[in-house]
């Protein structure tokens, strides 16, 4: 039994436009996981989405991991295609200039990267690169993904609650979520976004989570009609339907006008999310997942146990159709093909400066499990690269 037999959902095929892969896992693992994912919830599309560095962690090897997982599953299985959107690498230094953002860019479109995907705007990881995110040294680089096509899904802000230390929770606290005089504002962080849209009229933007505007449908509308490039995604924090529910018909008006620019996302992770996938209704991911489905095709209020009473949108199907998959296909087309070559490089710099000591997540246990995952990589694709040639 699949997910949408236990909840009666509508029978679409997804495309979800938002998966992570920065759990601890081995890479072959990854792989079980997410097809096992995709099969459950009847995902026949998916884009991966790389960040190399967060507010206290580093994934250094997320992005060769992801151009792993990516061609394994294609190869499998072509009826389900997986995307994979890279990310930039900050060395908060002065080895951070325009040339080398625009040769990153260069080179993730030459790995066969299909998209970008920019965590800069997520106030604490703002906060420690210390650059505005329209500044001119990123110019170069958003000319280039502009030049080609290359969507960008941007995380710009956080909830507004995460400014108010009497309204965020303690975990939130914990996580380094909170955002005190030292952060930029979250204004500060939607100007410097929207700065980013008036230099790059025509570079496909996806902000991620809704822009963290489901509480202000009017700046939402607001901000449509001035970037005819931005898209948003639906993405949870699931206090954004909670949000939808105190207005639910603007905001169902809100859907009819700009269905052909709204995602279906979910931030799955590379987690197992139980033994056997038939079990996958017991767990939290699937509540997530649920949480976006029900919101968006229910008729009638149910309850959640994070956000309590959510009031639903009910969705025509023509609309469900363009959030569920249409936008997804006309944005990414088909993957880009994975270049074995670069890849078996990439996989080969980065194992090298891990055995060196230049390069380091901060933990000995995901160092150690990046070089095994690196040293499978390099196999792999130089493998690969050997048949084809």
């Amino acid at each position: 039994m699949t997910n949408q037999d236990l909840f009666h959902y509508r029978p679409f095929s997804v495309c979800d436009s938002h998966f992570h892969l920065s759990a601890p896992q081995t890479v072959d693992d990854s792989v079980k996981i997410f097809s096992a994912i995709m099969e459950y919830f009847n995902y026949d599309r998916a884009a991966l989405m790389c960040y190399l560095q967060d507010v206290k962690e580093n994934f250094y090897a997320d992005n060769v991991k992801s151009l792993f997982i990516k061609d394994v599953m294609n190869k499998a299985d072509p009826d389900r295609k997986v995307y994979a959107c890279g990310a930039f690498l900050h060395y908060m230094d002065k080895r951070d200039t325009a040339e080398s953002y625009l040769n990153q860019i260069k080179r993730m479109y030459a790995l066969g990267f299909d998209g970008i995907k920019c965590l800069e705007g997520k106030p604490a990881v703002r906060k420690m690169i210390g650059r505005r995110l329209d500044d001119p040294v990123f110019d170069q680089a958003f000319a280039f993904a502009e030049e080609k096509g290359m969507p960008v899904t941007y995380h710009v802000g956080d909830p507004p609650s995460f400014w108010n230390i009497h309204q965020i929770t303690e975990a939130e606290i914990r996580r380094g979520w909170f955002c005190d005089e030292t952060f930029p504002t979250l204004a500060q962080l939607r100007e410097e976004a929207e700065g980013i849209l008036r230099k790059f009229p025509k570079l496909p933007v996806v902000l991620a989570h809704f822009y963290f505007l489901a509480h202000d449908p009017e700046a939402c509308v607001k901000l449509m009609e001035t970037y005819p490039n931005v898209m948003l995604d639906l993405t949870p924090g699931g206090v954004m339907f909670a949000e939808f529910s105190k207005r639910p018909e603007d905001w169902r008006l809100f859907f009819r006008k700009y269905a052909h620019r709204i995602f279906y996302g979910t931030d799955t992770y590379n987690t197992y999310l139980c033994e056997k996938p038939e079990d996958y209704g017991k767990t939290y991911t699937q509540h997530r997942i649920n949480l976006v489905r029900r919101a968006l095709e229910y008729s009638e209020p149910f309850d959640d146990p994070d956000y309590g009473t959510i009031t639903p949108l009910h969705l025509e199907d023509d609309l469900l159709t363009k959030i569920y998959r249409e936008n997804f296909i006309r944005l990414y087309g088909d993957p880009r093909d994975v270049s074995d070559n670069e890849s078996a490089d990439y996989a080969a710099e980065l194992l090298s400066l891990y055995e060196s000591g230049l390069l380091t997540n901060g933990d000995d246990r995901r160092d150690a499990l990046d070089k095994e995952n690196l040293r499978r990589i390099y196999s792999y694709f130089l493998s690969s690269d050997m048949v084809t040639n």
